[in-house]
């Protein structure tokens, strides 16, 4: 028998029904219970709680008759739960020791077996932590096993009288793929999509009150699921439903085809497709590579998965949605194997998603955002310089958290900016929302060494000096370009844009959308600098006449 209120069952000693060993510092306790009003008795592990919280179960398969259990370590060094009839043995590690072995339940809730008095976890003869039950403790793991060959997994109990396996199993994907799965039975109904260094790509951080796109393969094979549009599935570019019928009612199980299909010929290539939880691996067909992504993005990206055949279990992360919450989550790119097409037939088409980037990466191109990387200030915030891997540098537009650029106008910007196109307006290549950061990523545009230090305005405006700094043959190229910009806003674009505040060209924080031929306009915000905008806007809101008579400033403007 073993003393009350102890941690340590030694060789030839044992605690029988109504015994218990408590870990030292008096976190969990190990004895024998019964779940509910069942009246079989089990052998677990608890919170040192007054409600009895169970979390490992020794002989869940195999209850014991009544309160004739008892553990002990046998004369071989075996943990043994034996019981009625006589002698039974109900549950056993299956170990053999050639010293004295001795069981200790550890305050991290292990329960381990053990040669003389090493708590090295790599020295234990056996540990509950490699046969959990249906809860996860800090310090436990969870997949295979492969010095063991045994697959750790969470099963959970059948119900709340009876602990032995039940429906549901949480797992590591068998596949390497580093992602949990929960099965019912054999069928997956959830994974949380790959490790990428940082997180498991297709797990929120916040969650939304119904998300339809956490049921498995919703949108079956090459289907996208998007909580957030009326319609929950859709398919990839360059894809067609395969069963119209079954969609129309909602059953989208069938997913998605490719209208070309592959031949690996120099015609194919990828598409890049932002936003998007990784997909499932399944079965090959031709053309074995369909995608890749990168596996690592913890310090810059590294490592590389691939997907053959039909891409299963696509969601797409990215619409920006306005209420009380924010439930917009960034994710890593992945790149969609496509048929090259011509321009006309869509690669340039207006509902394309603007790429979306991870804070993370922005943050390792910019050098945590460092002073050095500082090249402007506006009243949104900085701009930062920053630089990919691959030698593409970028100026990084982050709105500080006093910005009177809210989160409506940067929504604008992005919609405007990702819809124009032209060489005297800076190239939006992407955008990043989270948490509180709001962040847009340009092309950066390099300047001359003589005006590294100088602003624009300071050149033209603020002293004489450096006025001779810029001949009249820069100043006309700039009034040029600030020219062409301009009319192709206010007239060759199909989306006319009215500014309403004074700002550089490229600058639509404020902006209004006009049609081809519309000429004004009403708003019930009145935004701008009193001075610079038309009487009319200022009294009731209205452009009239606003693409003749907005007032724009080109690159510096003063009282």
């Amino acid at each position: 028998m073993v003393k009350c209120g102890t941690d340590t069952i030694q060789q030839l000693q044992n605690i029988s029904d109504g015994q218990t060993l408590v870990s030292a510092g008096g976190i969990f306790v190990l004895g024998f219970f019964s779940p509910g009003d069942s009246g079989k008795r089990y052998l677990g592990i608890w919170f040192a709680v007054s409600n009895t919280t169970v979390v490992w179960v020794a002989n869940r398969d195999k209850p014991l008759n009544g309160s004739s259990g008892i553990l002990r370590i046998d004369t071989s060094g075996n943990l043994v739960l034996t019981g009625n009839p006589p002698n039974t043995i109900f549950w056993s590690t299956g170990q053999t020791s050639s010293v004295g072995a001795t069981a200790q339940l550890l305050d991290s809730g292990n329960f381990v077996l053990r040669e003389g008095s090493s708590l090295t976890a790599g020295d234990f003869l056996w540990q509950s932590f490699d046969h959990p039950t249906d809860t996860m403790l800090a310090g436990m793991k969870i997949g295979p096993d492969y010095r063991t060959g045994r697959d750790r997994n969470l099963t959970a109990w059948r119900n709340a009288t009876d602990p032995s396996p039940g429906r549901f199993t949480y797992k590591l994907d068998p596949r390497g793929m580093g992602q949990p799965f929960v099965l019912d039975n054999t069928t997956v109904i959830y994974r949380s999509g790959p490790w990428n260094g940082l997180r498991f790509s297709g797990t929120p951080t916040t969650n939304s009150d119904l998300d339809r796109c956490s049921n498995y393969s919703l949108c079956g094979p090459n289907g996208v699921c998007n909580s957030d549009a009326s319609v929950a599935c859709n398919c990839l570019r360059g894809f067609r439903v395969k069963h119209q019928d079954e969609w129309n009612i909602r059953n989208w199980s069938g997913g998605c085809v490719r209208n070309t299909s592959l031949n690996c010929t120099d015609g194919d290539g990828f598409r890049l497709e932002t936003g998007m939880r990784l997909p499932d691996t399944v079965n090959s067909t031709n053309c074995s590579c369909v995608a890749y992504a990168s596996a690592n993005i913890s310090g810059g990206e590294s490592g590389c998965i691939t997907w053959i055949g039909d891409l299963i279990d696509i969601r797409t992360f990215g619409k920006l949605k306005m209420g009380k919450t924010f439930t917009y989550d960034l994710r890593r790119l992945i790149s969609v194997r496509s048929r090259f097409q011509s321009i006309n037939n869509g690669l340039t088409d207006e509902n394309n998603d603007l790429p979306l980037f991870d804070l993370d990466t922005i943050a390792l191109v910019t050098n945590k955002f460092a002073d050095a990387n500082k090249i402007g200030k506006g009243g949104f915030g900085y701009v930062y310089k920053g630089k990919f891997v691959d030698g593409r540098e970028v100026a990084v537009k982050r709105l500080s958290s006093h910005s009177e650029e809210g989160i409506e106008e940067f929504t604008t910007e992005v919609r405007l900016i990702a819809k124009l196109q032209h060489r005297s307006l800076v190239r939006l290549l992407g955008c990043c929302i989270e948490g509180g950061e709001r962040l847009l990523v340009y092309e950066y545009m390099p300047i001359v060494a003589w005006m590294s230090s100088y602003s624009v305005g300071s050149l033209i405006f603020c002293d004489v000096q450096k006025r001779r700094l810029l001949d009249w043959e820069k100043r006309l190229d700039i009034i040029l370009g600030v020219a062409r910009g301009l009319l192709y806003l206010h007239q060759d674009s199909r989306l006319r844009v009215i500014h309403r505040d004074l700002k550089a060209i490229s600058d639509f924080g404020t902006a209004r959308i006009f049609g081809r031929n519309q000429m004004e306009d009403n708003t019930i915000k009145i935004v701008g600098t009193i001075g610079y905008m038309s009487p009319e806007y200022i009294i009731n809101g209205n452009f009239r006449r606003s693409l003749t008579s907005s007032a724009l400033e080109f690159w510096c403007w003063r009282s």
